[in-house]
Protein backbone atom coordinates (compact mmCIF):
# COMPACT_ATOMS: atom_id res chain seq x y z
CA UNK A 1 0.00 0.00 0.00
CA UNK A 2 1.52 3.24 -1.00
CA UNK A 3 1.52 6.07 1.38
CA UNK A 4 -1.52 9.05 0.44
CA UNK A 5 -0.95 11.59 -2.24
CA UNK A 6 -0.83 14.48 -0.05
CA UNK A 7 0.36 14.31 3.10
CA UNK A 8 -1.61 16.47 6.15
CA UNK A 9 0.18 19.35 7.53
CA UNK A 10 -2.67 20.64 9.28
CA UNK A 11 -5.95 19.93 10.74
CA UNK A 12 -7.92 21.32 8.32
CA UNK A 13 -5.67 19.22 5.82
CA UNK A 14 -6.20 16.43 8.22
CA UNK A 15 -10.06 17.05 8.05
CA UNK A 16 -9.80 17.21 4.18
CA UNK A 17 -7.72 13.95 3.76
CA UNK A 18 -9.95 12.07 6.04
CA UNK A 19 -13.32 13.25 3.93
CA UNK A 20 -11.08 12.14 0.94
CA UNK A 21 -11.83 9.04 -1.12
CA UNK A 22 -7.51 8.37 -0.87
CA UNK A 23 -7.46 4.58 -0.82
CA UNK A 24 -4.06 4.67 0.13
CA UNK A 25 -4.62 5.83 3.52
CA UNK A 26 -4.66 3.83 6.37
CA UNK A 27 -8.10 4.40 7.70
CA UNK A 28 -8.89 1.34 9.61
CA UNK A 29 -6.91 -1.33 11.98
CA UNK A 30 -8.04 -3.98 8.49
CA UNK A 31 -5.95 -1.17 6.27
CA UNK A 32 -3.18 -1.49 9.21
CA UNK A 33 -2.95 -4.68 8.91
CA UNK A 34 -2.84 -5.25 5.17
CA UNK A 35 -0.60 -2.46 5.28
CA UNK A 36 2.14 -5.02 7.69
CA UNK A 37 1.94 -7.97 4.51
CA UNK A 38 2.22 -6.00 1.94
CA UNK A 39 6.18 -4.61 0.44
CA UNK A 40 5.30 -1.37 1.66
CA UNK A 41 5.34 -2.14 5.60
CA UNK A 42 7.37 0.48 7.39
CA UNK A 43 8.43 -1.68 10.39
CA UNK A 44 9.32 -4.48 8.32
CA UNK A 45 13.12 -5.81 10.02
CA UNK A 46 11.30 -4.54 13.50
CA UNK A 47 10.89 -7.91 16.05
CA UNK A 48 7.25 -8.62 15.57
CA UNK A 49 6.84 -8.14 19.29
CA UNK A 50 7.31 -4.66 19.43
CA UNK A 51 5.15 -4.29 16.02
CA UNK A 52 2.14 -6.03 17.52
CA UNK A 53 2.42 -3.62 21.02
CA UNK A 54 2.58 -1.24 19.19
CA UNK A 55 -0.42 -2.02 16.56
CA UNK A 56 -2.83 -2.95 19.87
CA UNK A 57 -2.31 0.88 20.68
CA UNK A 58 -3.62 1.28 17.54
CA UNK A 59 -7.22 3.54 17.94
CA UNK A 60 -9.47 4.32 14.56
CA UNK A 61 -12.19 6.87 14.18
CA UNK A 62 -13.59 8.52 11.79
CA UNK A 63 -11.79 7.22 9.29
CA UNK A 64 -8.46 7.46 10.65
CA UNK A 65 -6.07 7.58 13.33
CA UNK A 66 -7.36 8.89 16.62
CA UNK A 67 -4.59 7.39 18.66
CA UNK A 68 -1.40 5.34 19.18
CA UNK A 69 1.72 4.60 22.27
CA UNK A 70 4.81 4.62 20.17
CA UNK A 71 7.14 4.44 23.44
CA UNK A 72 8.11 0.80 22.66
CA UNK A 73 9.21 1.78 18.55
CA UNK A 74 11.35 5.10 20.25
CA UNK A 75 14.82 3.18 20.45
CA UNK A 76 14.36 0.92 17.85
CA UNK A 77 12.52 2.21 14.54
CA UNK A 78 15.26 4.45 12.10
CA UNK A 79 13.88 8.49 11.99
CA UNK A 80 13.38 7.32 8.23
CA UNK A 81 10.91 4.37 9.15
CA UNK A 82 9.17 6.14 12.08
CA UNK A 83 7.80 8.92 9.55
CA UNK A 84 7.30 6.97 7.18
CA UNK A 85 4.62 4.91 9.58
CA UNK A 86 2.85 8.41 10.10
CA UNK A 87 2.76 9.55 6.29
CA UNK A 88 1.00 5.83 6.04
CA UNK A 89 -1.67 7.56 8.71
CA UNK A 90 -1.66 11.10 6.21
CA UNK A 91 -0.03 12.70 8.83
CA UNK A 92 3.11 14.92 7.69
CA UNK A 93 5.71 15.61 10.72
CA UNK A 94 4.22 18.74 10.84
CA UNK A 95 1.08 17.21 12.07
CA UNK A 96 2.54 14.91 14.01
CA UNK A 97 4.62 17.40 16.34
CA UNK A 98 1.02 19.27 16.62
CA UNK A 99 -0.38 16.10 18.18
CA UNK A 100 2.84 14.39 19.62
CA UNK A 101 2.71 14.13 23.10
CA UNK A 102 -0.82 13.21 23.81
CA UNK A 103 -3.09 10.43 24.60
CA UNK A 104 -7.01 10.24 23.93
CA UNK A 105 -8.59 9.99 27.65
CA UNK A 106 -11.82 9.89 26.38
CA UNK A 107 -14.06 10.80 23.50
CA UNK A 108 -12.60 14.53 22.68
CA UNK A 109 -10.42 14.80 25.25
CA UNK A 110 -6.43 14.61 24.37
CA UNK A 111 -4.12 14.88 27.52
CA UNK A 112 -0.91 14.93 28.13
CA UNK A 113 1.60 11.77 27.36
CA UNK A 114 4.85 11.18 26.35
CA UNK A 115 5.01 9.01 23.30
CA UNK A 116 1.55 9.14 22.78
CA UNK A 117 -0.33 10.78 19.66
CA UNK A 118 -3.81 11.53 20.10
CA UNK A 119 -5.50 12.92 17.15
CA UNK A 120 -8.58 15.40 16.47
CA UNK A 121 -10.21 12.04 16.24
CA UNK A 122 -10.57 11.17 19.49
Amino acid sequence: MPRPKKLARNDREWKALLRSDDKNLVRTMNDWEKLLASDDNPLNGINTKIVSRFTKTLKFKNGGLAHADFSMLVDVVPFSKFRTIWEHFGMSLELFADHEGYYCAGQGDCSSMNNHICTSNC
